[in-house]
């Protein structure tokens, strides 16, 4: 055997070295490729403007803006197309390219894909984008030019919004009206009349407290505008004794026309010490309204001319989807669960669907679970229950869901009230009655939207609930 010169076992080594080196730098290369700026994987997110933690002025948009919001983001490309959908006209599939970002041009109107007002007519838009099993969602705001956006953020600059009677008021944060204690009684003077609108952005007011010989709300009048998204914890309204004059209460507006009232919840206590004083829990009066997803759960006590868990009267209503809690008890007037006295002597077109009324009742003249004074024809309600007790004064008109009614041409259909329970002096049996073990089934509410769903219920254990009361 030769022995290899140690000049020739030198230069193998080295190739050998090289040859380790090139494969090492090419394994490099490969394993970087697919991470190299051509293919770029990202999660599905916003960005920009489009992303929910942006400054509220930067998603304003109005129909001056052509088009009117630019939908921006991230997505993975590895998991297909994307829907965006949301409140526009309809659902939009894009492609998700390679870069991983995304755009879509959305229209104020009319050209698809458009913000569409017959899904929601507040001033919030909400918007969803899905990817597989991932789906996020993001709130721009659709205003209108002539008019003024405020952000308030504090009790002063609401104050000061309010003070352009067609402001359109965007809440960025939750308000104690109490100053943190400070001001713990007589800390709002409601202002008279307001034509602008409300997004109270999923925001809260608490602590507000009124003690009034006028009127006890949060403003006094609006005829239009919308009020969504808005909640009032822990009030306090009550009332002085004024003699002659009316006196109106409602956490929101003492009275509405031709207002959009969607997702404005009310809990606290109410006090009415004068016989003239209209008293709601969410209004005073309403006429031509719309009231969706709204909830209502108050301790009410006292004497008026007329008392409801949402308001006092009402006319040409369209409720859906509204609850009503707590108790009433007054020593005058009429009392109803959603309105003491509905209509207005002729044609009504009021409706209430797919709500409900757990409120207990103790009243002196017309009394009802829902209505106490019924004085309009045309009048309907479906798909609704009354559960609470009812306690009237004997030779009153009083019923488990409607007191007086004086005129007979309404539509009641899967209208429900729990034969259980006290109705003292009942006489007007309009509804089916069922037990408090019945109303604990689904079985009860046939054709009552259980799946989609909107109502929901722990069987044998509670009555039905609306989904978005949680």
């Amino acid at each position: 055997m030769k022995i290899m010169s140690k000049s020739i076992l030198i230069l193998f080594l080295s190739i050998g070295l090289v040859n380790c080196q090139l494969n090492q730098d090419i394994f490099l290369l490969d394993s970087s490729s697919e991470n190299s700026g051509s293919v770029n994987y990202k999660t599905l997110s916003f960005s920009n403007n489009s992303e929910s933690t942006s400054s509220i002025l930067s998603r304003v948009f109005n129909e001056l803006v052509s088009p009117a919001w630019t939908l921006e983001g991230h997505c993975d490309s590895r998991e297909g197309d994307i829907t965006v959908s949301g409140d526009i006209d309809s659902p939009v599939v894009i492609n998700c390219p390679e870069s991983g970002d995304f755009s879509l041009e959305i229209n104020y109107s009319s050209v698809s894909p458009f913000f569409d007002d017959t899904v929601q007519k507040g001033l919030r838009r909400k918007l969803s984008v899905t990817q597989g099993s991932t789906t996020m969602d993001t709130y721009v705001f659709k205003t209108v030019s002539t008019k003024t956006v405020y952000v308030v953020n504090t009790k002063a600059e609401l104050n000061t919004a309010f003070a352009d009677t067609s402001a359109q008021i965007i809440f960025g944060s939750d308000m104690d009206f109490s100053d943190g204690g400070a001001s713990p009684t007589n800390n709002w003077m409601a202002f008279v009349f307001f034509y602008g609108s409300i997004e109270g952005n999923d925001h809260v007011i608490s602590n507000m407290h009124i003690d009034t010989d006028w009127y006890g709300c949060l403003f006094y009048y609006t005829n239009g505008g919308s009020y969504t998204n808005l909640s009032f914890q822990n009030i306090h309204l009550e009332t002085a004794v004024w003699g002659v004059a009316s006196t109106y209460i409602g956490a929101l507006v003492c009275n509405a026309s031709g207002a959009y009232i969607e997702n404005v919840n009310v809990s606290g206590t109410i006090v009415s010490n004068d016989s003239d004083t209209a008293v709601g829990g969410l209004a005073g009066y309403l006429t031509s309204t719309t009231v969706k997803r709204s909830h209502v759960d108050v301790q009410v006590t006292g004497m008026a001319y007329s008392t409801g868990g949402l308001a006092a009267g009402g006319n040409k209503v369209d409720i859906s989807e509204v609850s009503t809690k707590g108790s009433i008890n007054m020593s005058l007037g009429f009392v109803g669960g959603f309105f003491g006295v509905d209509g207005d002597g002729s044609v009504t077109t009021t409706s209430i669907s797919n709500s409900y009324s757990q409120m207990d009742l103790t009243g002196a003249s017309s009394l009802g679970g829902l209505i106490g004074r019924l004085t309009s024809e045309g009048f309907s309600i479906s798909n609704a229950y009354s559960s609470g007790n009812v306690v009237g004064v004997s030779g009153q008109p009083v019923g488990p869901i409607l007191g007086t009614d004086f005129v007979g041409s309404h539509t009641i259909n899967n209208v429900f009230y729990n034969g259980n329970v006290s109705c003292t002096n009942c006489a007007n049996s309009i509804g089916t009655s069922k037990t408090s073990t019945e109303l604990m089934s689904e079985n009860t509410f046939m054709g009552w939207d259980f799946g989609t769903p909107l109502w929901q219920i722990v069987e044998s254990v509670s009555f039905p609930t609306l989904v978005d009361e949680n």
